[in-house]
């Protein structure tokens, strides 16, 4: 899945242009809200909003959830039609031996 590239908090009218470590996600009863993706600063300034507008009944009662981001990455390779071919003829020399 692919995320935002920064925090989704708005601090003095502002977003903040911090990668994101969290998603933020309330659980009520058995269902799940995600919320947005805030950074390692900004979490406990979430938290604190959240319960807020629970208060306010804005958002969902329920548990606020974080759950740290695990990056995952792949050595992906893209390439051309003469690359590809230079692969064939690789794997062909060497099945041949």
């Amino acid at each position: 899945m692919l995320l935002p590239k920064s925090c989704s908090l708005k601090v003095n009218g502002n977003y903040c242009q911090v990668r994101p470590s969290y998603i933020v996600s309330i659980t009520a009863q058995q269902d799940e809200y995600m919320i947005g993706l805030v950074c390692d600063d900004h979490r406990q300034e979430i938290q604190k909003r959240l319960k807020a507008l629970q208060g306010l009944e804005k958002v969902p009662m329920g548990n606020i959830r974080l759950q740290q981001i695990k990056m995952v990455m792949t050595d992906c390779v893209r390439s051309g039609n003469d690359d590809y071919t230079e692969i064939e003829l690789i794997r062909n020399l060497a099945t041949s031996k």
